[in-house]
């Protein structure tokens, strides 16, 4: 050890510049106080570790996202306008925070592009295994493309985005600060309508997958039972609330195996920072409706090309394919604006990611031609039989729970059930 204290700062960032993550710098910065100021003396260290982590294009995403949740933590005085366009729409500027980045907020940087990595292979591989159904060759093209990876990723860092400025802290923040209907519909306009399709898919995904994780809770857990949460309906507050945490949150829950663990975090939701992002859409919906009460062509089938990409006010020069565009026309052709998303028919459609694939895939499988085969109704965590099943048993867990049981409940078993202690 005293060898390395001898080294003079360049050659300790040389040996920094080569590790290969975030995660392997923050030991030796943290507990040797040579390498710490020889970091501190070096700021390219952090910000050529974090491009060699996170592809280039996605960085600015990535830091939006983290600067998302930092920003409902602190809130400054810019605008929910100005903080969007200064992160997403001026590269430079977003990429250039990389060189200040505090060490703990790159780590969660690194952590957040892991799991967004891993929820885009998951959507994307399942969902094309809906598209190809039985057609095997179809099967095997499953393999992203470089445009169709950024779209996934980008989709879910702007769900990240949301959630982290417009959930409500309440209670929990200091400020008690809310965002108000015009900066989150503001945010909405910033995106196109295949974008909000975009986004609306990746939430039913993570939508389902949370409530198959919780399956067994929503089955037997009598607390579950006392809040009688009506967790079929897309629009249910506790679905949005649950959501509402994190990606790192519903991955983590998604993915844990101990019931006890996942039963923790599920009643975690009920008291944490709160947001509700298919109610926002509703408004948005309606109010874009609203303000094309008097076009004399709001039907999309009388709308140009060049009337459509007029409605992304905020184009990304890195995805130019008219691919998502081109579905999500063909989708919606015979709805006004007020249907141009978030329609109940077109979640069969969403489940199969209809706005994600390159137009190239799209016109080689002949993508446009299969709509009319597909089902308009995803086909969710449970059937409708399991669910009435559920709502039953809830109203049985919250006469239980009135009468001061807890635990784990099974029709017509209450031997883990835990009763009160009844003294002399």
């Amino acid at each position: 050890m005293a060898v390395i204290l001898n080294l003079p700062c360049e050659i300790i960032a040389m040996i920094l510049r080569n590790l290969e993550s975030v995660r392997d710098l923050v030991s030796p910065v943290l507990t040797c106080r040579h390498f710490y100021y020889s970091f501190l003396a070096h700021p390219d260290i952090l910000a050529n570790l974090m491009r060699d982590t996170i592809p280039e294009n996605l960085l600015r995403y990535s830091v939006a996202a983290a600067e998302a949740m930092h920003y409902a933590d602190s809130p400054s005085d810019d605008t929910v306008a100005e903080f969007v366009d200064a992160l997403l729409h001026h590269t430079d500027q977003a990429t250039g925070k990389l060189r200040s980045l505090p060490l703990g907020r790159a780590l969660k940087m690194e952590q957040t592009y892991t799991v967004v990595d891993a929820l885009v292979h998951d959507f994307a591989s399942e969902d094309w295994k809906r598209f190809s159904g039985s057609n095997s060759e179809m099967a095997q093209d499953s393999q992203l493309s470089g445009a169709e990876y950024f779209r996934f990723c980008r989709t879910f860092y702007r769900l990240e985005m949301y959630i982290g400025l417009f959930r409500d802290k309440g209670s929990h923040s200091s400020s008690s600060q809310r965002i108000n209907n015009r900066e989150y519909l503001l945010y909405l306009s910033r995106l196109s309508p295949w974008e909000h399709e975009q986004l609306i898919s990746v939430y039913d995904y993570l939508e389902v997958h949370f409530l198959r994780a919780c399956r067994d809770i929503l089955f037997h857990d009598v607390e579950v039972g006392k809040h009688m949460l009506d967790f079929l309906n897309s629009g249910t507050g506790w679905i949005q609330w649950s959501i509402s945490q994190g990606l790192e949150f519903v991955y983590k829950l998604i993915h844990e195996s101990c019931y006890d663990k996942k039963l923790a975090m599920l009643r975690s939701t009920f008291t944490s920072p709160r947001g509700t992002l298919r109610v926002a859409f509703e408004e948005y919906l309606m109010k874009a409706q609203d303000e094309m009460e008097n076009n004399n062509n709001p039907w999309l089938m009388n709308l140009t090309v060049d009337d459509i990409k007029s409605l992304a006010p905020c184009a990304d020069r890195e995805d130019t394919d008219d691919g998502p565009l081109a579905a999500w026309r063909y989708g919606h052709r015979s709805w006004a604006v007020g249907g141009w998303s978030m329609l109940t028919e077109n979640a069969g459609l969403r489940e199969r990611a209809y706005v994600f694939w390159d137009l190239q895939r799209i016109e080689r499988w002949k993508l446009l031609s299969l709509y009319p085969s597909i089902p308009e109704h995803s086909t969710g965590a449970f059937t409708k039989q399991e669910y009435q099943a559920i709502m039953e048993s809830m109203r049985e867990r919250l006469l239980i729970w009135k009468k001061g049981g807890r635990g784990y409940w099974t029709s017509g078993d209450f031997s883990r059930i835990e009763w009160p202690t009844v003294t002399a």
